[in-house]
């Protein structure tokens, strides 16, 4: 990413939270789709990322880790979360 557009911490101000979405969305959506074997499960848990991002945007602190390391680490667990559902049903 360029340096003079620098990643927009998350916010739960829509219009904040949409410019974050979509600096992160084509990073998330690789992430996850190297993870699992469906290309449709892989947009699911991309949406089930954001929305989690979204809930939780008040948790992000910034002295923990850049924007992106926080939602990788909000991937992890959806993506885990997921395949221990799917494991489950």
């Amino acid at each position: 990413m360029p340096a003079e557009h620098p990643t927009a911490p998350p916010t739960r101000d829509p219009a904040g939270f949409a410019v974050f979405y979509e600096q992160q969305f084509d990073t998330v959506l690789g992430f996850v789709t190297r993870r699992v074997d469906d290309a449709h499960l892989a947009a699911d848990l991309t949406a089930d990322i954001f929305v989690a991002a979204l809930e939780g945007a008040h948790t992000y602190d910034p002295r923990r880790g850049t924007p992106a390391a926080w939602l990788y680490g909000i991937s992890r667990n959806v993506i885990e979360f997921g395949a221990f559902t799917r494991r489950a049903a």
